[in-house]
């Protein structure tokens, strides 16, 4: 029975740190240490907070960071929030992808296709108006939080994309360009 490296939930592709490598002088195996993992790890964090995204450290130790966008609108505070996460391969290295993205409006948290406007100040004409436009904005902050990762993701890692899943688990990995 065989089984896929990497398991990926959010990310466009596999962005895998960590990849065992040939030496060019003797065409052995290296294998990386830990240390030079946790440089890749400390590498993307750094790319991350170079964006426009709002960076925070977590206590969890498989995560990267934790990152967010606000906006203010319709009277309401809007944040978009998910955890950057590192899920080691079964057989060699590890890949960089992100949890579930969190909404919260005014304190309160929403799944995206639930968000209701029940707990604000506004009246309820206001709210039937207003609905729309906040789904928008926040499916707008969603797409760009994780426009922004994919692309910082894709320049700081080694990005595979599968080529070919079988029903024994077997999974066939590409790089892509």
């Amino acid at each position: 029975m065989a089984t896929g490296n990497f398991y990926n939930k959010n990310a466009e592709y596999i962005y895998a740190i960590g990849m065992n490598y040939q030496d060019e002088d003797t065409q052995e195996t290296v294998y990386p240490e830990y240390w030079e993992i946790e440089e890749e790890i400390a590498y993307i964090k750094e790319r991350i907070e170079d964006t426009d995204l709002n960076v925070y450290d977590s206590n969890n130790r498989e995560d990267v960071c934790i990152v967010e966008l606000n906006d203010y609108y319709y009277g309401l505070d809007i944040e978009v929030r998910t955890s950057v996460v590192t899920r080691s391969g079964y057989y060699e290295g590890a890949n960089i992808d992100w949890n579930d993205v969190n909404i919260i409006i005014d304190g309160w948290e929403f799944d995206i296709d639930n968000i209701t406007l029940e707990h604000t100040e506004l009246s309820a004409g206001l709210q039937a108006i207003a609905l729309p436009y906040v789904q928008a904005k926040v499916e707008s902050l969603v797409e760009t939080l994780e426009n922004t990762l994919n692309k910082v993701l894709k320049e700081s890692t080694t990005a595979y994309g599968v080529s070919a899943r079988f029903s024994n688990g077997e999974t066939w990995y590409t790089k892509v360009a």
